[in-house]
């Protein structure tokens, strides 16, 4: 999301249809980087066709012609920052699974990799959590946010089951949206030390309860 540009995995992942072209590719690919800024910086409540073409220095028709509707260019943007989650998320589960007979480190592993892919880039943060509240009124949102709230559970799933939960999907799912609590905590009011001091006492807790039930 740094710069607004899409991997080739993460722009294969958005359910869209494919691009004739490479110039297309990239085309569509700034277009959702605008309308992301966009989120980002203003909410996703003042997101626009016109707004993402004035963005991306682009026309209304470029916007119309690659996305269709408003409701369709939200729904791509659901879809990019959950993918990005799940990409960079996998990245730390072998890390995990390593550490699933410590649960003080494996707790450390997604303490760090938030404060760092979220807590270290605010604009991520700001578009993937306005995202999420758009769901709240928007229902046709709903559906996107849970297909990819279930592969993110499933993704941790396995390193839950080899720290010995007994529930490892409700585990998960009560981990993460603690997580996104405090995270969304720590945007409104930056806390110093937050990942240190707040962060990860908190994960600490409830991993070592989960272990040692």
């Amino acid at each position: 999301m740094r710069n607004a540009k899409l991997s080739t995995s993460l722009t294969e992942a958005i359910d869209l249809p494919p691009p004739l072209s490479q110039k297309g590719a990239k085309k569509r690919a700034d277009l959702l980087g605008a309308a992301l800024r966009i989120i980002a910086r203003d909410g996703h409540h003042q997101l626009t066709l016109r707004r993402v073409a004035e963005e991306a220095k682009s026309s209304h028709g470029a916007v119309l012609y690659y996305y269709g509707s408003r409701t369709a260019l939200k729904c791509a943007a659901m879809e990019y920052s959950s993918a990005y989650l799940i990409e960079t998320s996998a990245k730390i589960i072998p890390e995990l699974e390593k550490a699933a007979d410590r649960p003080k480190r494996f707790a450390e592993i997604p303490s760090r990799y938030n404060n760092d892919v979220l807590i270290s880039n605010r604009s991520t943060a700001m578009a993937v959590f306005e995202l999420n509240m758009a769901a709240a009124r928007e229902d046709y949102l709903r559906p996107v946010l849970y297909k990819w709230g279930k592969i993110l559970t499933e993704l941790y799933r396995p390193a839950f089951e080899k720290l010995g939960s007994k529930n490892p999907s409700a585990d998960v799912d009560f981990i993460l949206h603690t997580i996104n609590g405090l995270l969304v905590a720590q945007l409104s009011f930056p806390r110093r030390d937050f990942e240190k001091r707040i962060l990860r006492p908190a994960i600490e807790r409830l991993i070592g309860s989960i272990a040692s039930s």
